[in-house]
């Protein structure tokens, strides 16, 4: 019996042959969802936008939209300061509260993304608004169907905070709008943004930035929901973290830490978690030194440092920020002592965790889309040879297993196979097993001990997490039963048949836990 409860989600599994597929289907699990919300704005005519009623957060007076969809209205504010903005001065330092603004503050648009390289992408549409870049991003989003005139006589909302992915290296608060999900299912929905790669993750090792800025800003978001939600319709003793990816890793690590049990209630982790190899370096003052570096501050004085690049301008900062992320296919985090103050699997070995309500999932399509880059193999649609899975091997995954470990990690998913396409299937699948499939189902097993291809299936697996976020229990009689991930390690497979199965990938399981040795050192370095 889980203490309190777990479940275990997976979506379809696939291959290269697939990609086109799940391209049109709308990428991974998030952004399925995301392109469900884009459709229905683009849709709309700016002017049927209302405003909505004003509302006083946090700062000062708030205005944002209405919008009705399929029938619901639908009230959104669109960047809101939850911090001072980190500039100049304020660079590589922990959020601050946001200074008083006089007036109402429009909040109808969404806040300029944190500094990070633009990537266009096929499949946006040539109607959406530009897209605008900032220091100043510590902005959130919340979407809610109605809102509270009385603080002491109201019916609160389930709340859900997320919190994007992307590698801490793209993203914002616009990658999951809430538009589709309050109209469906009365729920408060919160996307908060956060600084990426060196503004957020920078350490000197030292007292003069102990890092992990970014996943600060990430508690100080909490924090204003805490303080502000109840006016947006939200129940602040209800509140469900849900994160993707590196949004994942965010998440899973902060349901280990007891400073936050009055932040959030339960957690969503898809395709990521606290125990994915090498994502706590422990070079703390790697990604510094590669700042100044390639920053021409040419020192390796934490002041010195400090100094350098608080006085370079913004596009400075973005052109630094984006050279030293091309040298990491995950941006590391660093144990601070403050918010990551032990090592995950340490924490959750012995039990020193909080005890609270997870869901837990993975979609193989978003973790090639995050892990598997054509920068990595360029000529990866037209397959692969045992050499370069070889070449692979040694430059990826031998950093984080060790030597000894390569040759077997080779036997292992190469041996019987000859196709160049067949050998890049199962070098995605031995990526997506070593980084994210493996220490999921870890985490999983450790937490158990203590506590639609189309629109339907993206509806079933909707109302599990409504289900989920209202009472910490995935099931109701209108849809089939998920069990807890207990002994039997019985998961839910969310296909076009919806089957629950055992012990997903336990050979896989059995070959990195018991063959491979943990020798995790450094994160994967490209």
């Amino acid at each position: 019996m889980l203490h309190p409860h777990l479940h275990w989600i997976q979506s379809e599994s696939w291959t290269v042959q697939k990609s086109s597929t799940y391209r049109a289907m709308g990428w991974r699990t998030c952004s399925f969802i995301i392109s469900l919300n884009l459709i229905i704005l683009w849709t709309i005519s700016s002017a049927s936008v209302k405003p909505s009623p004003i509302v006083p957060v946090t700062g000062g007076l708030i205005q944002g939209g209405m919008e009705e969809i399929q029938k619901v209205k639908v009230f959104f504010y669109l960047g809101i300061p939850f911090a001072e903005p980190p500039v100049g001065p304020l660079r590589f330092t922990y959020p601050k509260d946001p200074k008083p603004w006089k007036g109402v503050r429009n909040t109808t648009q969404h806040a300029p993304k944190c500094l990070q390289e633009l990537v266009n992408d096929d499949d946006d549409d040539d109607e959406s608004p530009p897209l605008r870049i900032s220091e100043d991003c510590l902005y959130l989003d919340v979407y809610t169907p109605e809102l509270n005139t009385d603080l002491h006589n109201y019916n609160p909302l389930p709340v859900i905070v997320c919190i994007h992915g992307d590698r801490l290296i793209t993203g914002s608060s616009s990658d999951f709008q809430g538009y589709l999900m309050v109209s469906l299912h009365r729920v408060v929905v919160v996307s908060i943004q956060y600084r990426l790669g060196i503004a957020g993750f920078l350490s000197t090792g030292d007292k003069w930035a102990e890092g992990n800025f970014g996943m600060v800003d990430q508690l100080a978001a909490l924090l204003w929901v805490q303080k502000n939600i109840e006016r947006f319709a939200g129940d602040m003793e209800s509140v469900t973290l849900f994160g993707q990816f590196s949004g994942a890793i965010s998440s899973s690590l902060f349901a280990l830490l007891p400073m936050t049990s009055s932040l959030f209630h339960r957690v969503i982790i898809e395709g990521g978690s606290a125990l994915i190899p090498g994502i706590i370096t422990p070079n703390k003052t790697q990604l510094a030194h590669e700042a100044s570096q390639i920053g021409n501050c040419n020192t390796r004085n934490s002041m010195e440092i400090l100094s350098c690049l608080r006085n370079k301008t913004e596009d400075e900062m973005r052109t630094i920020i984006i050279n030293v992320n091309k040298k990491y296919q995950v941006i590391p985090v660093v144990m601070d002592g403050k918010v990551i103050v032990d090592d995950p699997r340490r924490i959750l070995a012995d039990r020193h965790f909080r005890r609270i309500w997870y869901l837990i999932g993975l979609d193989t399509y978003g973790v090639v889309d995050h892990i598997i880059h054509t920068y990595v193999l360029p000529e990866w649609l037209q397959g692969i040879s045992k050499e370069t899975a070889m070449g692979f091997i040694n430059k990826h995954l031998t950093p984080l297993f060790g030597v000894k470990s390569a040759e077997k990690i080779f036997k292992e998913y190469f041996t019987n196979v000859t196709h160049p396409l067949s050998i890049l299937d199962n070098l995605i699948e031995m990526t997506t097993d070593a980084l994210v499939i493996i220490p999921l189902i870890q985490t999983a097993q450790f937490l158990r001990g203590s506590m639609a291809g189309e629109r339907r299936l993206y509806n079933l697996m909707m109302k599990h997490w409504i289900n989920f976020a209202l009472d910490g229990d995935p099931n109701s009689p209108d849809l089939s039963y998920w069990p807890s991930f207990d002994a039997k390690e019985q998961y839910k497979l969310f296909n076009l048949t919806i089957s629950v199965r055992q012990r997903f990938r336990q050979y896989r399981m059995d070959f990195w836990s018991k063959v491979i040795p943990r020798n995790v050192t450094i994160i994967l370095i490209l």
